[in-house]
């Protein structure tokens, strides 16, 4: 949860006071030796994660329409890869809408692979290193406000590019700026959806521009959100309250 989650449960309870606390959990290094990042022909949007009615692709597939107007060589090289479940109705129309449709490969559920011995966890982890740019789709509801999506600290140990979508999120959006990554804010007070459009389609251009030109290396950033970190800021509210 957030520091807005924390505040919104004073409000509810006064009597909770300076009691509460907020911890972010993280998780532990994914991998031992990191696997190489190589990139291929296609700049490879890649989205990992279930998706639902209050967290579709419908930001990304208007972002990349717009570009299909403006930047049509963008448009040329891109695919969007969507690994986990099916795809929810409202990507479904969004997707049949667009003049883009052909950028998606819907990879759907990775299941155990008997000849590798890999989990499907496994080979998503590997398919995440192998993306030029991480898409994360925080949702639209009032509950954003209040929640970080568990994929974010994921990522967040890929050491690739992350481009994120946050609503009325302004917490998540600074550490994901404080690590490198981009974020898009939605739901800003007098922000309309075209806004938004244009703003996320502009860091789609100039991630595929500096992909093209210089391409995109890893970060080399170690995630600073993992279970050591939260044990410690427990043990050490725990040694406050005592």
């Amino acid at each position: 949860f957030t520091d807005q989650a924390l505040e919104s449960a004073r409000k509810r309870h006064p009597q909770l006071g300076e009691r509460g606390k907020v911890m972010l959990p993280g998780i532990d290094k994914p991998f031992q030796t990191m696997p190489p990042y190589q990139p291929g022909e296609k700049f490879v949007i890649g989205h990992f994660g279930s998706l639902s009615p209050t967290r579709h692709l419908g930001p990304i597939v208007a972002a990349l329409d717009l570009l299909s107007e403006q930047r049509p060589d963008v448009i040329a090289a891109t695919e969007l890869h969507v690994y986990g479940g099916p795809l929810d109705k409202i990507s479904t129309s969004a997707l049949a809408g667009s003049r883009v449709g052909h950028c998606l490969r819907h990879f759907g559920r990775i299941e155990a692979d008997p000849q590798t011995g890999l989990s499907g966890r496994d080979q998503i982890l590997h398919r995440m290193r192998s993306a030029d740019v991480l898409l994360l789709l925080h949702g639209e509801d009032a509950l954003c406000a209040e929640y970080f999506p568990s994929k974010l600290y994921e990522y967040l140990w890929m050491q690739r590019p992350i481009l994120a979508t946050v609503h009325c999120n302004p917490q998540m959006a600074d550490m994901l700026r404080g690590q490198g990554h981009v974020a898009v804010l939605t739901g800003v007070p007098g922000q309309g959806t075209d806004e938004a459009r244009q703003a996320l389609a502009g860091e789609l251009a100039r991630l595929f521009d500096r992909w093209r030109a210089t391409g995109l290396p890893d970060s080399g950033r170690l995630s600073p959100y993992t279970t050591q970190a939260a044990v410690t800021q427990l043990l050490n509210d725990v040694s406050l309250i005592a």
